[in-house]
């Protein structure tokens, strides 16, 4: 046996008697009480994924107030090109995908905490200055700083959630998450048309200041305490985390985050080459970018960004309805994923979800195609809620989740990173082809080609993507090697 699989066996065995003796102490002890300082500090934490949702859908309700010539509404002066709205739209993936490796770095240099409050910080004061902006350079800059909080922001709260959640409750905080943007979204949707150019960055702006007084009260993460060596703070700050005094449940905790970061630290020494060296790895890749390929033609970023624009001429129903539908429906199907992703499973999900949206986006593109009749304006309400339940049940939260189970223990972080990359690289391209294609052919023909390509996604995942509902990590890559 090598050096390298005795010390794994010996980490696996030290991380099961760990385990097996904190379950003994929870069956003896019972639970310590509500953890009201895990909750406080997720919630905190969780506030800045509130603003990403926000943020996410910022352009929307702001490009109606920028397209037009009334200088009391429009701060510009004058109306938005279209190329500016292209390089509004693309400038945020662009450097969203520049700051991924370097949050990450960050993250370990200073810690989680001290970079979710850099963030908080960025945020807030883009928001300021975009508040009293005079022309579209000021634009340009607040969708650079946006790009980069945003990506930092999608980094670093999933890694700090799980850094101080416990086993028992990560689901919970997972489920945070999970309400977090789409509760943004839908305040987006509803506070911008309400609110003037210069009032709704500073609507923006709100959460980053709550974040920042709230974090005065919360803790680091635990994991960067030990990783830097500090095992007194370490054991506090877990101490204030799981509400006890119980120092052998203390130690036993702080023993299995050092085992993880021994863990950690010998796969560093992976290459991200070796998941096109290795079978499993190039399989899971080819898997997990069909069905994050789908997820991005399916159109979903320049119909949260456009939504306004898209339904402007929609009669009876103005497009800013259409947003506030939006985020109430994509709300409410955050309950209902969580549930059918483990019932259902992965595959049938994502086959269902590419018809539905398939179908809701040639809808769409024929009720354009009919002028925005008065008439028919429910079949533009049909089409954005299939599209919103279609995409949040399968396309929307399942190809994060397949990247997360496909790729092996070793390259997972690798391979997750290399698909973020990737989708942030498509979205750049489709957000900055759509204003040019919409003035050019029409809206209409770009909803068709999203219906098209969400039909083509369907055969291939039908053809490509295997189902892991119920399957251990060993029986995966059993199918993968086949």
């Amino acid at each position: 046996m090598t050096e390298c699989s005795c010390e794994e066996l010996r980490i696996t065995n030290s991380e099961k008697n760990n385990s097996l003796e904190e379950n003994n102490l929870q069956e003896r002890d019972g639970d310590d009480g509500f953890h009201w300082m895990l909750y406080f500090s997720a919630f905190t934490a969780n506030i800045l994924l509130f603003n990403v949702g926000v943020n996410l859908v910022w352009f929307s309700p702001m490009l109606s107030k920028l397209s037009s010539n009334d200088t009391n509404i429009n701060p510009l002066g004058r109306p938005i090109q279209t190329s500016d709205i292209s390089i509004l739209v693309t400038v945020g993936p662009i450097f969203g995908i520049i700051g991924l490796l370097p949050a990450a770095r960050l993250a370990d240099l200073i810690g989680r905490k001290r970079v979710l409050l850099l963030v908080a910080f960025l945020f807030a004061g883009t928001s300021l200055m975009t508040a009293f902006a005079y022309n579209v350079y000021f634009y340009y800059a607040n969708s650079v700083l946006v790009g980069l909080c945003m990506s930092a922001s999608l980094v670093i709260v999933p890694v700090y959630m799980n850094e101080i959640a416990e086993d028992r409750n990560r689901g919970k905080l997972g489920g945070l998450m999970g309400l977090a943007m789409p509760t943004g979204t839908l305040l987006g949707y509803v506070v911008g048309p309400m609110t003037s150019a210069r009032t709704f960055p500073l609507f923006c702006m709100a959460p980053s200041i709550i974040h920042l007084i709230l974090s005065i009260f919360t803790v680091e993460s635990p994991t960067y305490l030990a990783l830097k060596h500090k095992q007194p703070d370490c054991a506090r700050v877990l101490g204030k985390l799981r509400n006890t005094t119980n120092a052998k449940k203390i130690e036993i905790e702080c023993n299995k985050i050092e085992f993880f970061i021994a863990t950690s630290i010998r796969r560093q020494r992976r290459s991200y080459l070796d998941i096109f060296r290795q079978q499993t790895a190039r399989r899971a890749f080819s898997m997990c970018m069909v069905a994050s390929s789908v997820q991005q033609l399916s159109g979903i970023f320049v119909i949260l960004a456009f939504m306004s624009s898209i339904f402007s001429k929609s009669g009876r129903v103005s497009g800013d309805t259409f947003g506030i539908i939006t985020g109430v429906i994509q709300l409410c199907t955050v309950f209902g994923s969580s549930v059918l992703v483990d019932k259902v499973g992965r595959r049938p999900l994502l086959l269902i979800s590419s018809l539905v949206c398939s179908l809701a986006l040639f809808v769409m593109g024929y009720y354009i195609n009919l002028q925005n009749s008065d008439d028919m304006v429910w079949l533009a309400i049909l089409g954005i809620v299939l599209y919103v339940i279609g995409y949040g049940i399968g396309l929307g939260p399942i190809p994060m989740t397949l990247s997360g189970e496909l790729f092996p223990n070793d390259l997972r972080a690798m391979g997750c990173g290399i698909v973020l990359v990737a989708d942030n690289s498509a979205i750049c391209f489709i957000m900055f082809c759509f204003p040019f294609a919409s003035e050019n052919f029409g809206v209409q023909y770009c909803m068709w080609f999203f219906s098209l390509a969400c039909l083509i996604g369907f055969v291939c995942i039908y053809l490509v993507v295997p189902e892991t509902k119920g399957k251990s990590f060993n029986e995966i890559q059993a199918i993968l090697n086949r």
